[in-house]
Formats: structure tokens, sequence, C-alpha cells
């Protein structure tokens, strides 16, 4: 069982670094994760309730290493998942004090549970038999909720809250460094508005500029496509001194059009053709 669920870490691991991101993830990257993890998991629920651990020691490094840091991986990408899904179009300091938010839900977590925390991160052992042997989980020692709804066979009383804590570490890099990502976006931006010579204001329909905007994104040619709505809607925002404001709520404006969605694209195409061909004139 050792050698299985260690090789299954490894291609889980393999899988995050075939797909070429560390702690940069976008929303397809995390939903991607999530399917590829699922089908493993359910493998080694399966492989894990048919077993016979040989001794007690090998049951408690399943429960308290190897069960967890799978579980943990899965956590975390759903988590990702779910955080972006979620994340409110507008402003940096809109999108900051969200994040800021989920890293207050972290700290939080962290500090209830400080004292299994403290455990395992120092390699204690004296509890193991109560926290990593299924079916010895002492209610006096274990209060969580989850043990309620645990799958007796499949888990003791700590193995889901030590992967909710290797989890929350990876979640706590990975929105610290959004917030630091959203930092040098707002300052480049802000030194890309100063080469301008002079002041560049949209003075047409914001929902145009939005159509403009998307249709930059699809097209993928900015950053060969590695590059988010938003960061695009904040550079146009910035060039064109405007607040695009909720984006992707004008986004749904255009697909919900009976008639020319693409009514800008279309005008522009129009008055550049023509253009033209006055000059052919001339």
């Amino acid at each position: 069982m050792r050698n299985f669920a260690e090789e299954m870490l490894l291609k889980i691991d393999a899988e995050i670094e075939s797909i070429g991101f560390n702690n940069d993830i976008t929303i397809n990257d995390a939903l991607h994760m999530v399917k590829y993890i699922i089908p493993l998991y359910d493998q080694l629920r399966k492989l894990t309730v048919e077993h016979i651990f040989s001794s007690t020691e090998e049951e408690i490094y399943f429960f308290k290493e190897l069960k967890p840091s799978i579980l943990g991986r899965y956590l975390y990408f759903n988590k990702v998942y779910r955080i972006e899904s979620q994340c409110p179009s507008g402003s940096n300091d809109v999108i900051k004090e969200y994040l800021n938010d989920e890293l207050g839900g972290l700290t939080y977590f962290f500090r209830r549970n400080l004292e299994l925390y403290q455990y395992y991160r120092s390699k204690a052992t004296t509890y193991d038999t109560y926290y990593f042997i299924r079916g010895k989980a002492d209610i006096r020692l274990c209060c969580d909720s989850f043990q309620c709804d645990r799958d007796p066979m499949f888990s003791t009383g700590y193995d889901h809250k030590i992967a909710k804590i290797l989890a929350n570490e990876m979640l706590q890099i990975y929105l610290n460094k959004r917030i630091i990502n959203l930092g040098q976006s707002e300052a480049i931006n802000k030194q890309a508005i100063t080469q301008i010579p002079y002041p560049a204001n949209w003075t047409s329909n914001k929902i145009f500029l939005i159509e403009l905007g998307y249709a930059l994104y699809v097209a993928g040619d900015i950053n060969n496509g590695n590059i988010t709505v938003k960061e695009i809607m904040d550079l146009l925002g910035t060039m064109f001194n405007i607040d695009l404001g909720d984006y992707y709520r004008g986004y749904i404006t255009l697909k919900n059009r009976k008639k020319d969605r693409t009514l800008y694209l279309k005008t522009l195409i129009e008055k550049l053709l023509k253009r033209m061909e006055e000059d052919d004139e001339k």
C-alpha cells in the first residue's frame, strides 16, 4: 500500500509539473487537477478498504503522511477553483480585499487547530495511535465535526484535518502571491500610462471597450495568451482612464444580444475598410 500511494503521489506531482505552473494557477488549471485527482483518490479508497496493514506503524504512516498528502492536493486545487470562480470583478482594491478575507479564514483555521498543527510539524508521535489508527479515535481528543461524517474504513479521527493543514499551507503561499502579483500589475499599468505622451480618454460606450478586451483575450495574441481577462481589462482601463467595473456582466450583456453580438468589432472593420477604399480612390 505504501508503494502504491507513493507512486500515486508522484503521478499527481508529475501532472502538476507537466502543466507548467507552480503557484501561478488559472481557474482551468485548478479544475483540471481536481478532475485528475478524483479518480485516483477513489481508487486509493477502494484499495485501502480491502488492504490489511501489516503493522501499526504501516497504518500510522499511511494515514499520517500518505493519504493527507494526496487529499491535501485535492483540497488545495478545489479551494483554488472556488476562490477564483467566486472572485469579484472590479478594481484591484476590491480583489485584494476578497483575497485578504480568504487569508483571514486560513489564519482562523490555524489558530483553531494550533495544537494539532504543532504536533504534526514537530513530528511528535505520542498520540499517533489515537490520531492515525482507524477505530482508535478518542472523542475526548477528537471534537471535529468531520468525525461524524468519516468513512471508518478509510479515515481516522485526524487524517482529514492534516490534509486541510497541508492544503491551507499551500493556499497561504498562493494567496500571498496573488496579492503581490496584483500590486505588480498595478505598478506596471501605472508605468505604462505615464509613457503615453498625452491623456488618452475613452470617449465611447464602455461596453465597446469591454467587447474589444474580450476579443483580445480570446485571440491569445498578448503574451502568447498567458494573460487573464482581468489583466487585459485593467490594462485597457488604465490606458484609457476609465473604470470598466463589472466587465463580466458586460460580457453577459454582449452574449444576450439577439443580433450583432460583436457590434463594435463589426463597426471597426467597416470603418477601416471604408478608409482603405477612400485611400485607394485618391
